[in-house]
């Protein structure tokens, strides 16, 4: 039961970010501007200052970025672990995985209408890539300290 949650959140997650980058601009830019308003107009009634919505907004896109390959390599991480219980492999293959898919994501996304591809964007995939493969290692190696000592 438990693989079978894990194999769909990480096909959730693919289909996620293939979507987005197949959406063309207009309603790529619909989604994050909406939410980047609503985030505009609560700091400037929380904090009486005033934030560039385009400065929101390209926070909102990268963040998605980042959350979105963190959440795919953390769980593509632990499927494989858990079904081979070897750590070297799992993090190998996750990270080959998600380092390719966010290239593939940005040929993609070039192709999309109104779109461009991004160095950057493959930069901010890559970084959350690694994060999560460093957070996925140090959370095993802890656990098994834990049961070590138990």
């Amino acid at each position: 039961m438990k693989n079978r949650i894990i194999t769909g959140c990480v096909l959730l997650m693919i289909i996620l970010i293939i979507g987005s980058s197949l959406q063309e601009l207009e309603t790529s830019t619909r989604m994050s501007g909406s939410l980047s308003l609503r985030i505009v107009n609560l700091l400037d009634r929380l904090e009486g200052q005033k934030y560039s919505l385009s400065e929101v907004d390209f926070i909102i896109r990268k963040g998605a970025h980042f959350i979105n390959y963190f959440l795919l390599t953390i769980f593509l991480t632990s499927l494989i672990y858990i079904h081979t219980r070897k750590m070297l492999l799992s993090l190998t293959v996750s990270g080959i995985f998600g380092v390719c898919l966010a290239f593939i994501d940005e040929i993609i996304q070039q192709g999309s209408a109104g779109r461009n591809s991004s160095y950057f964007d493959v930069f901010i995939d890559c970084s959350a890539v690694f994060t999560a493969l460093i957070a996925f290692f140090v959370i095993i190696m802890v656990t098994r300290m834990e049961q070590l000592n138990c």
